[in-house]
Protein backbone atom coordinates (compact mmCIF):
# COMPACT_ATOMS: atom_id res chain seq x y z
CA UNK A 1 0.00 0.00 0.00
CA UNK A 2 1.47 3.35 -1.02
CA UNK A 3 1.79 6.35 1.32
CA UNK A 4 -1.04 8.08 -0.60
CA UNK A 5 -3.52 5.26 0.06
CA UNK A 6 -5.33 5.53 3.41
CA UNK A 7 -5.33 2.50 5.66
CA UNK A 8 -8.53 0.77 6.66
CA UNK A 9 -8.42 2.44 10.04
CA UNK A 10 -7.90 5.91 8.54
CA UNK A 11 -10.68 5.27 6.07
CA UNK A 12 -12.99 4.20 8.88
CA UNK A 13 -12.08 7.33 10.84
CA UNK A 14 -12.78 9.58 7.88
CA UNK A 15 -16.06 7.83 7.19
CA UNK A 16 -17.09 8.20 10.82
CA UNK A 17 -16.29 11.90 10.70
CA UNK A 18 -18.23 12.30 7.47
CA UNK A 19 -21.22 10.43 8.88
CA UNK A 20 -21.18 12.57 12.00
CA UNK A 21 -21.09 15.73 9.89
CA UNK A 22 -23.88 14.43 7.68
CA UNK A 23 -26.06 13.69 10.71
CA UNK A 24 -25.56 17.11 12.24
CA UNK A 25 -25.50 19.32 9.15
CA UNK A 26 -27.11 19.71 5.77
CA UNK A 27 -24.63 18.72 3.08
CA UNK A 28 -24.71 18.99 -0.70
CA UNK A 29 -22.14 18.32 -3.41
CA UNK A 30 -21.72 20.34 -6.59
CA UNK A 31 -19.70 19.87 -9.71
CA UNK A 32 -17.27 22.73 -10.36
CA UNK A 33 -19.83 24.24 -12.76
CA UNK A 34 -22.54 24.29 -10.07
CA UNK A 35 -24.44 21.14 -11.07
CA UNK A 36 -25.88 19.27 -8.10
CA UNK A 37 -24.28 15.87 -7.59
CA UNK A 38 -25.66 14.66 -4.28
CA UNK A 39 -27.34 15.88 -1.05
CA UNK A 40 -27.99 14.33 2.35
CA UNK A 41 -31.33 14.01 4.08
CA UNK A 42 -30.73 17.04 6.31
CA UNK A 43 -30.30 19.23 3.28
CA UNK A 44 -33.27 17.76 1.43
CA UNK A 45 -35.58 18.13 4.47
CA UNK A 46 -34.37 21.66 5.04
CA UNK A 47 -35.27 22.80 1.52
CA UNK A 48 -38.24 20.43 1.11
CA UNK A 49 -36.96 18.58 -1.96
CA UNK A 50 -36.23 14.99 -2.76
CA UNK A 51 -32.88 14.07 -4.26
CA UNK A 52 -34.45 13.21 -7.60
CA UNK A 53 -35.94 16.70 -7.81
CA UNK A 54 -32.60 18.47 -7.53
CA UNK A 55 -29.92 16.06 -8.76
CA UNK A 56 -28.43 17.14 -12.07
CA UNK A 57 -29.83 20.65 -11.74
CA UNK A 58 -27.86 23.80 -11.17
CA UNK A 59 -27.28 25.53 -7.88
CA UNK A 60 -29.16 28.58 -9.14
CA UNK A 61 -32.47 26.82 -8.44
CA UNK A 62 -31.97 27.73 -4.79
CA UNK A 63 -31.34 31.42 -5.46
CA UNK A 64 -33.36 34.42 -6.53
CA UNK A 65 -33.22 35.30 -10.23
CA UNK A 66 -31.84 38.76 -9.60
CA UNK A 67 -28.88 37.29 -7.75
CA UNK A 68 -28.08 34.51 -10.22
CA UNK A 69 -28.09 37.07 -13.05
CA UNK A 70 -25.61 39.27 -11.24
CA UNK A 71 -21.82 39.40 -11.74
CA UNK A 72 -21.40 38.47 -8.08
CA UNK A 73 -22.92 35.06 -8.67
CA UNK A 74 -20.59 34.38 -11.59
CA UNK A 75 -17.60 35.54 -9.55
CA UNK A 76 -18.74 33.30 -6.70
CA UNK A 77 -18.41 30.11 -8.79
CA UNK A 78 -15.25 31.34 -10.48
CA UNK A 79 -13.63 31.74 -7.08
CA UNK A 80 -14.77 28.28 -5.98
CA UNK A 81 -13.30 26.81 -9.15
CA UNK A 82 -10.04 28.53 -8.28
CA UNK A 83 -10.12 26.71 -4.94
CA UNK A 84 -11.22 29.68 -2.82
CA UNK A 85 -13.02 28.64 0.35
CA UNK A 86 -16.13 30.65 1.15
CA UNK A 87 -18.53 30.84 4.08
CA UNK A 88 -21.28 33.03 5.45
CA UNK A 89 -25.02 33.48 5.85
CA UNK A 90 -27.17 32.97 2.79
CA UNK A 91 -30.73 33.50 1.78
CA UNK A 92 -32.01 30.52 -0.19
CA UNK A 93 -35.29 29.42 -1.71
CA UNK A 94 -36.75 26.05 -0.79
CA UNK A 95 -39.47 24.18 -2.55
CA UNK A 96 -42.40 26.38 -3.46
CA UNK A 97 -40.26 29.52 -3.11
CA UNK A 98 -40.07 29.23 0.69
CA UNK A 99 -37.47 31.62 2.10
CA UNK A 100 -34.73 29.86 4.05
CA UNK A 101 -31.63 31.24 5.77
CA UNK A 102 -28.57 29.04 6.25
CA UNK A 103 -25.14 29.36 7.77
CA UNK A 104 -22.89 27.50 5.32
CA UNK A 105 -19.40 26.94 4.02
CA UNK A 106 -18.41 26.09 0.44
CA UNK A 107 -15.41 23.82 0.37
CA UNK A 108 -13.56 23.11 -2.93
CA UNK A 109 -12.32 19.48 -3.20
CA UNK A 110 -9.07 18.90 -5.07
CA UNK A 111 -7.59 15.85 -6.83
CA UNK A 112 -3.99 14.79 -6.52
CA UNK A 113 -3.05 17.32 -9.15
CA UNK A 114 -4.58 20.21 -7.21
CA UNK A 115 -7.54 20.63 -9.52
CA UNK A 116 -11.01 21.31 -8.11
CA UNK A 117 -13.18 18.32 -8.90
CA UNK A 118 -16.20 19.16 -6.74
CA UNK A 119 -17.54 21.61 -4.16
CA UNK A 120 -19.01 20.37 -0.89
CA UNK A 121 -21.23 22.64 1.11
CA UNK A 122 -22.02 22.19 4.80
CA UNK A 123 -25.02 24.17 6.00
CA UNK A 124 -27.06 24.80 9.13
CA UNK A 125 -30.65 26.05 8.99
CA UNK A 126 -30.76 29.42 10.82
CA UNK A 127 -34.11 30.60 9.45
CA UNK A 128 -35.83 30.68 12.85
CA UNK A 129 -32.87 32.42 14.45
CA UNK A 130 -32.70 34.82 11.53
CA UNK A 131 -36.39 35.70 11.83
CA UNK A 132 -35.97 36.17 15.56
CA UNK A 133 -32.92 38.32 14.94
CA UNK A 134 -34.84 40.31 12.35
CA UNK A 135 -37.69 40.76 14.80
CA UNK A 136 -35.18 41.65 17.48
CA UNK A 137 -33.58 44.15 15.13
CA UNK A 138 -37.01 45.69 14.42
CA UNK A 139 -37.64 45.89 18.20
CA UNK A 140 -34.14 47.30 18.75
CA UNK A 141 -34.72 49.86 16.02
CA UNK A 142 -38.03 50.81 17.65
CA UNK A 143 -36.37 50.99 21.06
CA UNK A 144 -33.53 53.02 19.60
CA UNK A 145 -35.99 55.36 17.87
CA UNK A 146 -38.01 55.60 21.05
CA UNK A 147 -34.83 56.23 23.01
CA UNK A 148 -33.89 59.00 20.58
CA UNK A 149 -37.32 60.56 20.92
CA UNK A 150 -37.24 60.11 24.68
CA UNK A 151 -33.76 61.60 24.77
CA UNK A 152 -34.94 64.56 22.70
CA UNK A 153 -37.99 64.90 24.92
CA UNK A 154 -35.93 64.76 28.10
CA UNK A 155 -33.54 67.31 26.68
CA UNK A 156 -36.45 69.57 25.83
CA UNK A 157 -37.96 68.95 29.27
CA UNK A 158 -34.61 69.66 30.91
CA UNK A 159 -34.18 72.82 28.85
CA UNK A 160 -37.76 73.94 29.47
CA UNK A 161 -37.47 73.07 33.15
CA UNK A 162 -34.25 74.98 33.42
CA UNK A 163 -35.85 77.95 31.68
CA UNK A 164 -38.88 77.57 33.91
CA UNK A 165 -36.68 77.44 36.99
CA UNK A 166 -34.75 80.49 35.82
CA UNK A 167 -37.96 82.34 34.97
CA UNK A 168 -39.51 81.31 38.28
CA UNK A 169 -36.46 82.59 40.14
CA UNK A 170 -36.64 85.89 38.29
CA UNK A 171 -40.38 86.03 38.90
CA UNK A 172 -39.82 85.29 42.59
CA UNK A 173 -37.30 88.14 42.75
CA UNK A 174 -39.76 90.45 40.97
CA UNK A 175 -42.52 89.36 43.33
CA UNK A 176 -40.31 90.14 46.30
CA UNK A 177 -39.70 93.62 44.89
CA UNK A 178 -43.43 94.02 44.23
CA UNK A 179 -44.19 92.82 47.75
CA UNK A 180 -41.73 95.34 49.20
CA UNK A 181 -43.25 98.10 47.05
CA UNK A 182 -46.74 97.08 48.12
CA UNK A 183 -45.73 97.14 51.76
CA UNK A 184 -44.33 100.63 51.30
CA UNK A 185 -47.44 101.68 49.36
CA UNK A 186 -49.63 100.13 52.07
CA UNK A 187 -47.74 102.09 54.72
CA UNK A 188 -48.11 105.31 52.72
CA UNK A 189 -51.80 104.59 52.13
CA UNK A 190 -52.37 104.03 55.83
CA UNK A 191 -50.53 107.26 56.55
CA UNK A 192 -52.65 109.05 53.95
CA UNK A 193 -55.75 107.56 55.52
CA UNK A 194 -54.65 108.80 58.94
CA UNK A 195 -53.85 112.22 57.48
CA UNK A 196 -57.25 112.27 55.81
CA UNK A 197 -58.89 111.47 59.15
CA UNK A 198 -56.93 114.25 60.84
CA UNK A 199 -57.77 116.63 57.99
CA UNK A 200 -61.43 115.68 58.31
CA UNK A 201 -61.23 116.38 62.04
CA UNK A 202 -59.59 119.76 61.44
CA UNK A 203 -62.16 120.48 58.77
CA UNK A 204 -64.96 119.70 61.19
CA UNK A 205 -63.31 121.98 63.77
CA UNK A 206 -62.93 124.70 61.13
CA UNK A 207 -66.58 124.25 60.26
CA UNK A 208 -67.49 124.66 63.92
CA UNK A 209 -65.31 127.78 64.22
CA UNK A 210 -66.72 129.16 60.97
CA UNK A 211 -70.24 128.54 62.25
CA UNK A 212 -69.38 130.27 65.51
CA UNK A 213 -67.81 133.16 63.57
CA UNK A 214 -70.92 133.40 61.46
CA UNK A 215 -73.05 133.45 64.62
CA UNK A 216 -70.82 136.08 66.19
CA UNK A 217 -70.99 138.22 63.07
CA UNK A 218 -74.74 137.95 63.14
CA UNK A 219 -74.67 138.97 66.82
CA UNK A 220 -72.35 141.84 65.99
CA UNK A 221 -74.65 142.92 63.17
CA UNK A 222 -77.57 142.84 65.58
CA UNK A 223 -75.57 144.86 68.11
CA UNK A 224 -74.70 147.42 65.43
CA UNK A 225 -78.34 147.61 64.47
CA UNK A 226 -79.12 148.30 68.11
CA UNK A 227 -76.34 150.93 68.22
CA UNK A 228 -77.79 152.47 65.10
CA UNK A 229 -81.21 152.49 66.72
CA UNK A 230 -79.78 154.01 69.90
CA UNK A 231 -77.93 156.62 67.85
CA UNK A 232 -81.16 157.59 66.21
CA UNK A 233 -82.75 158.04 69.60
CA UNK A 234 -79.78 160.06 70.86
CA UNK A 235 -79.96 162.19 67.76
CA UNK A 236 -83.56 162.96 68.56
CA UNK A 237 -82.60 163.81 72.13
CA UNK A 238 -79.84 166.09 70.83
CA UNK A 239 -82.35 167.86 68.64
CA UNK A 240 -84.53 168.40 71.69
CA UNK A 241 -81.53 169.73 73.60
CA UNK A 242 -80.72 172.00 70.66
CA UNK A 243 -84.27 173.30 70.66
CA UNK A 244 -84.11 173.82 74.43
CA UNK A 245 -80.83 175.70 74.01
CA UNK A 246 -82.44 177.80 71.29
CA UNK A 247 -85.44 178.59 73.52
CA UNK A 248 -83.10 179.24 76.44
CA UNK A 249 -81.14 181.65 74.31
CA UNK A 250 -84.34 183.46 73.37
CA UNK A 251 -85.37 183.62 77.02
CA UNK A 252 -81.90 184.92 77.94
CA UNK A 253 -82.19 187.50 75.21
CA UNK A 254 -85.62 188.60 76.48
CA UNK A 255 -84.25 188.64 80.02
CA UNK A 256 -81.43 190.94 78.91
CA UNK A 257 -83.93 193.30 77.26
CA UNK A 258 -86.02 193.38 80.38
CA UNK A 259 -82.94 193.94 82.55
CA UNK A 260 -81.97 196.87 80.37
CA UNK A 261 -85.39 198.34 80.84
CA UNK A 262 -85.15 197.87 84.58
CA UNK A 263 -82.08 200.03 84.70
CA UNK A 264 -79.82 199.85 87.69
CA UNK A 265 -82.00 197.27 89.39
CA UNK A 266 -81.74 194.93 86.46
CA UNK A 267 -77.94 194.86 86.13
CA UNK A 268 -77.53 191.68 88.17
CA UNK A 269 -80.27 189.97 86.28
CA UNK A 270 -78.65 191.09 83.02
CA UNK A 271 -75.40 189.38 84.05
CA UNK A 272 -77.29 186.17 84.81
CA UNK A 273 -79.18 186.45 81.56
CA UNK A 274 -75.93 186.94 79.71
CA UNK A 275 -74.44 183.84 81.32
CA UNK A 276 -77.53 181.85 80.56
CA UNK A 277 -77.30 182.93 76.96
CA UNK A 278 -73.66 181.89 76.84
CA UNK A 279 -74.57 178.50 78.30
CA UNK A 280 -77.39 178.18 75.83
CA UNK A 281 -75.04 178.96 72.96
CA UNK A 282 -72.48 176.49 74.26
CA UNK A 283 -75.20 173.88 74.72
CA UNK A 284 -76.36 174.50 71.17
CA UNK A 285 -72.83 174.20 69.85
CA UNK A 286 -72.29 171.02 71.91
CA UNK A 287 -75.57 169.63 70.67
CA UNK A 288 -74.54 170.36 67.08
CA UNK A 289 -71.16 168.73 67.63
CA UNK A 290 -72.79 165.75 69.34
CA UNK A 291 -75.35 165.50 66.58
CA UNK A 292 -72.60 165.45 63.97
CA UNK A 293 -70.77 162.76 65.88
CA UNK A 294 -73.99 160.78 66.27
CA UNK A 295 -74.61 161.05 62.54
CA UNK A 296 -71.02 159.95 61.86
CA UNK A 297 -71.42 157.04 64.31
CA UNK A 298 -74.66 156.13 62.61
CA UNK A 299 -72.96 156.12 59.23
CA UNK A 300 -70.12 153.99 60.64
CA UNK A 301 -72.64 151.68 62.26
CA UNK A 302 -74.33 151.36 58.87
CA UNK A 303 -70.96 150.56 57.29
CA UNK A 304 -70.24 148.08 60.09
CA UNK A 305 -73.59 146.41 59.59
CA UNK A 306 -72.91 146.18 55.83
CA UNK A 307 -69.41 144.78 56.45
CA UNK A 308 -70.76 142.37 59.05
CA UNK A 309 -73.37 141.21 56.55
CA UNK A 310 -70.71 140.63 53.91
CA UNK A 311 -68.44 138.89 56.43
CA UNK A 312 -71.44 136.80 57.48
CA UNK A 313 -71.95 135.80 53.85
CA UNK A 314 -68.25 134.88 53.61
CA UNK A 315 -68.53 132.85 56.80
CA UNK A 316 -71.58 131.15 55.36
CA UNK A 317 -69.65 130.26 52.22
CA UNK A 318 -66.77 129.08 54.41
CA UNK A 319 -69.17 126.88 56.38
CA UNK A 320 -70.69 125.51 53.17
CA UNK A 321 -67.22 124.89 51.63
CA UNK A 322 -65.99 123.35 54.86
CA UNK A 323 -68.94 120.99 54.88
CA UNK A 324 -68.11 119.94 51.30
CA UNK A 325 -64.42 119.57 52.18
CA UNK A 326 -65.38 117.57 55.25
CA UNK A 327 -67.58 115.32 53.11
CA UNK A 328 -64.79 114.84 50.56
CA UNK A 329 -62.23 114.18 53.29
CA UNK A 330 -64.55 111.59 54.81
CA UNK A 331 -64.90 109.90 51.43
CA UNK A 332 -61.13 110.10 50.90
CA UNK A 333 -60.53 108.65 54.35
CA UNK A 334 -62.98 105.82 53.70
CA UNK A 335 -61.47 105.14 50.24
CA UNK A 336 -57.95 105.23 51.71
CA UNK A 337 -58.98 102.69 54.34
CA UNK A 338 -60.49 100.45 51.67
CA UNK A 339 -57.40 100.93 49.50
CA UNK A 340 -55.16 100.06 52.42
CA UNK A 341 -57.21 96.93 53.08
CA UNK A 342 -57.09 96.01 49.38
CA UNK A 343 -53.33 96.56 49.22
CA UNK A 344 -52.90 94.39 52.30
CA UNK A 345 -54.91 91.65 50.62
CA UNK A 346 -52.90 92.06 47.40
CA UNK A 347 -49.70 91.93 49.41
CA UNK A 348 -50.87 88.72 51.05
CA UNK A 349 -51.73 87.31 47.62
CA UNK A 350 -48.32 88.31 46.26
CA UNK A 351 -46.65 86.68 49.25
CA UNK A 352 -48.62 83.48 48.57
CA UNK A 353 -47.77 83.73 44.86
CA UNK A 354 -44.12 84.20 45.78
CA UNK A 355 -44.25 81.01 47.85
CA UNK A 356 -45.90 79.12 44.99
CA UNK A 357 -43.40 80.54 42.51
CA UNK A 358 -40.49 79.47 44.69
CA UNK A 359 -42.06 76.02 45.00
CA UNK A 360 -42.46 75.93 41.21
CA UNK A 361 -38.83 76.94 40.83
CA UNK A 362 -37.80 74.13 43.16
CA UNK A 363 -40.04 71.67 41.32
CA UNK A 364 -38.67 72.85 37.97
CA UNK A 365 -35.12 72.34 39.19
CA UNK A 366 -36.05 68.87 40.43
CA UNK A 367 -37.74 68.17 37.09
CA UNK A 368 -34.66 69.37 35.23
CA UNK A 369 -32.48 67.14 37.40
CA UNK A 370 -34.82 64.20 36.82
CA UNK A 371 -34.83 64.93 33.07
CA UNK A 372 -31.03 64.99 33.04
CA UNK A 373 -30.94 61.72 34.94
CA UNK A 374 -33.47 60.27 32.49
CA UNK A 375 -31.33 61.52 29.61
CA UNK A 376 -28.33 59.75 31.13
CA UNK A 377 -30.36 56.55 31.49
CA UNK A 378 -31.57 56.93 27.91
CA UNK A 379 -27.97 57.35 26.78
CA UNK A 380 -27.10 54.18 28.67
CA UNK A 381 -30.08 52.41 27.08
CA UNK A 382 -28.96 53.63 23.66
CA UNK A 383 -25.52 52.24 24.36
CA UNK A 384 -27.02 48.89 25.26
CA UNK A 385 -29.28 48.97 22.20
CA UNK A 386 -26.40 49.89 19.93
CA UNK A 387 -24.35 47.11 21.48
CA UNK A 388 -27.15 44.62 20.89
CA UNK A 389 -27.60 45.92 17.38
CA UNK A 390 -23.92 45.46 16.68
CA UNK A 391 -23.89 41.93 18.03
CA UNK A 392 -27.06 40.84 16.20
CA UNK A 393 -26.45 39.20 12.81
CA UNK A 394 -27.31 41.45 9.93
CA UNK A 395 -29.76 39.89 7.50
CA UNK A 396 -28.47 40.08 3.99
CA UNK A 397 -30.98 40.24 1.19
CA UNK A 398 -28.74 37.91 -0.79
CA UNK A 399 -27.06 35.09 1.12
CA UNK A 400 -23.32 35.01 1.21
CA UNK A 401 -21.22 32.37 -0.54
CA UNK A 402 -21.25 29.49 1.93
CA UNK A 403 -24.77 28.19 1.68
CA UNK A 404 -26.58 26.27 -0.94
CA UNK A 405 -24.80 28.30 -3.55
CA UNK A 406 -24.11 31.93 -2.84
CA UNK A 407 -21.96 34.56 -4.37
CA UNK A 408 -19.33 36.93 -2.97
CA UNK A 409 -21.70 39.89 -3.05
CA UNK A 410 -24.23 37.93 -1.03
CA UNK A 411 -21.68 36.89 1.55
CA UNK A 412 -22.20 38.07 5.12
CA UNK A 413 -19.54 40.06 6.88
CA UNK A 414 -18.64 37.16 9.14
CA UNK A 415 -14.86 36.69 9.31
CA UNK A 416 -13.64 34.13 6.83
CA UNK A 417 -11.85 31.22 8.44
CA UNK A 418 -8.47 30.26 7.17
CA UNK A 419 -8.50 27.94 4.18
CA UNK A 420 -7.93 24.38 5.35
CA UNK A 421 -5.62 21.99 3.66
CA UNK A 422 -6.95 20.97 0.28
CA UNK A 423 -9.13 17.89 0.72
CA UNK A 424 -8.74 15.27 -1.99
CA UNK A 425 -11.37 13.19 -3.68
CA UNK A 426 -10.30 10.16 -1.66
CA UNK A 427 -11.37 11.95 1.51
CA UNK A 428 -14.99 12.03 0.26
CA UNK A 429 -15.08 9.00 -2.00
CA UNK A 430 -18.03 7.45 -0.16
CA UNK A 431 -20.16 10.60 0.12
Amino acid sequence: MSDQTPSAKEFADLKGIADAISRSQAMIEFAPNGTILNANDNFLSTLGYSLSEIKGKHHRMFCEDAYTASPDYTAFWNNLNKGTFDSGEYKRLGKGGKEIWIQASYNPIFNDNGKVIKVVKFATNITEQKLKNDAALNVIESVSTGADRLDLGTQQIASSSQSLASGASEQAASLEEISASLEELSSMTKQNADNAVQAATLSEESQIFATKGQTEMQTMASAMDEIKSSSSKISKIIKVIDEIAFQTNLLALNAAVEAARAGEAGKGFAVVADEVRNLAQRSAEAAKTTSAMIEESTERADNGVSIAARVGEVFEEIVTGTKKVNTLLSEISSAAKEQSTGISEINSGVTELDKVTQQNAGNAEELASAAQQTAAEVAQLRGLVNGSNTEAPVASEQPQPVAVGAGPAARATAPRPSIPAKPTAADFMDF
